[in-house]
């Protein structure tokens, strides 16, 4: 089973950078490796399942159960996966500097039923994980930014 962890800080409050990781639909907006997400009901609160379409050496899809704690956690478990066993993880955010800023950690276990070569693996942990959490950083940070609608 091959498992990762990336850390950021993020200059944007946590319930911003909650807010970006929430409303998976506009991932393709700014996630490089994500083409396409396709978010279904739920009835539990702060729960969500989707589908997402990747690219990640060809396009890949899987279906993860999300279940948040607004604005500390956003953690998932998968339904169904192409080629997958695992896919578990999650997005813990820690508020820094009371609450203006806010360090974004995430951890990922998984397990697929081909092999994979190390070198694939290595690559998603040194460049493609790394890579979304500062697209995450920078969606975050622009928003941040905006004014408040009047």
């Amino acid at each position: 089973m091959f498992q990762c962890h990336c850390e950021i800080d993020v200059a944007a409050p946590p319930e911003v950078v909650f807010g970006v990781l929430w409303d998976a639909e506009h991932y393709p907006d700014f996630m490089t490796d994500v083409i396409d997400v396709e978010v279904h009901a739920d009835s539990e609160p702060w729960t969500q399942e989707l589908t997402q379409f990747v690219t990640f050496i060809r396009t890949r899809h899987y279906r993860v159960r999300m279940h948040a704690t607004p604005y500390s956690r956003i953690a998932w478990k998968l339904v169904e996966g192409e080629n997958l066993a695992v896919n578990d993880g999650a997005w813990d955010l820690s508020p820094l500097d009371s609450g203006a800023r806010c360090h974004l950690a995430y951890q990922l276990q998984l397990d697929v039923t081909v092999p994979i070569p190390d070198v694939i693996l290595r690559r998603l942990a040194e460049f493609n994980l790394p890579t979304m959490l500062r697209q995450v950083q920078a969606r975050a940070e622009t928003q941040a930014r905006r004014p408040l609608p009047t």
